[in-house]
């Protein structure tokens, strides 16, 4: 097993994750085939387990997290905080996607300053305050391949939806929304005009 994933002390398997978008990534991954995803904010691994499944076989999946939690995670009482990247770690050697998925332990700025791919699909749910969200946007849009798809989660929440339209403003870009006015989380995705 690589590191870090061989120097863990493996916890049970714990899936308390934040995941509602199976079936927008679903119908992504069914019609592309994504060897490169990056997701940034990966918590303990839900959505990068599910995508990393869906990869071919010498698929390669970065996960970019702190693996501290972030603001709305201290408002809320997670036992496992502390534990939050042992347990990402345990969940992906339970999920037997050791050799794809590759943690980059580093928040979102650092991280893309660092990682030198392109990917076929950057999935973003990271922070979500506003500049947060523009910031990821931004500053993982140069990783992104020419035919790439670069998409996130929680539309809805007024401070993603902010964030979203200051970095499409800045790039030209537009936005499509998936999911319906009872859509608790709302998918997005970035496009060219």
């Amino acid at each position: 097993m690589p590191e870090p994933y061989a120097s863990t002390s493996i916890l049970p398997f714990n899936d308390q994750g934040f995941f509602a978008n199976q079936d927008p990534l679903l119908q992504i991954l069914s019609k592309k085939k994504c060897n490169v995803i990056i997701e940034v904010g990966t918590w303990i691994g839900s959505s990068a387990r599910f995508m990393a499944q869906l990869q071919p076989d010498d698929g390669k999946l970065y996960a970019v997290d702190t693996w501290n939690g972030s603001i709305e995670h201290s408002q809320v009482d997670f036992p496992f905080l502390p534990y939050l990247f042992q347990q990402f770690l345990s969940n992906t050697i339970h999920a037997g996607l050791t050799n794809k998925i590759i943690p980059i332990r580093m928040n979102s700025t650092e991280a893309s300053k660092a990682l030198n791919v392109l990917a076929d699909l950057i999935y973003i749910d990271a922070a979500h305050d506003a500049d947060s969200v523009c910031a990821d946007v931004l500053a993982w849009l140069p990783h992104l391949n020419s035919d790439g798809i670069l998409c996130g989660d929680d539309w809805h929440a007024p401070s993603v939806r902010e964030g979203v339209s200051l970095a499409i403003r800045k790039s030209g870009l537009r936005v499509r929304v998936e999911g319906g006015a009872g859509d608790v989380h709302g998918f997005w995705v970035l496009q060219p005009y």
